[in-house]
């Protein structure tokens, strides 16, 4: 799969939809991302999804979670995801999503989160 997806994204380079242009699209069978990279604030970002009938990222299956490591590897910068922390709310790292929730208003909870060491809130 991580081959598959190394070969779609490096066609997609080649084919002109690389790194200049601002929205990237990778397809793997019926799942498809498009990466926008537009310099946009997570409320701004999230609007851009909704109006063109997306969502922001949830890396809730296998397979979203590979197609987003490859770009993650093979485009720098910093983006976007579907999780939002309620307003007034501290990050506790012993919740399964370390408290933030889902903006697509799934409940799964899977998400490969960084290792870390003890159970505490952080704000």
């Amino acid at each position: 799969m991580a081959a598959l997806l190394s070969a779609l994204l490096f066609v997609a380079m080649e084919a002109g939809l690389g790194l200049k242009q601002a929205c990237l699209p990778v397809c793997s069978g019926d799942d498809c991302i498009t990466v926008n990279r537009a310099r946009l604030d997570f409320d701004s970002a999230e609007e851009v999804c909704r109006r063109k009938n997306g969502e922001l990222l949830t890396l809730q299956t296998d397979t979203y979670q590979r197609i987003f490591k490859t770009l993650a590897e093979a485009l720098p910068g910093n983006f976007w995801i579907g999780l939002r922390l309620s307003g007034g709310s501290c990050s506790n790292l012993s919740e399964p999503l370390r408290g933030y929730k889902w903006t697509s208003g799934s409940e799964k909870k899977t998400l490969n989160w960084r290792s870390s060491s003890g159970s505490f809130r952080t704000c």
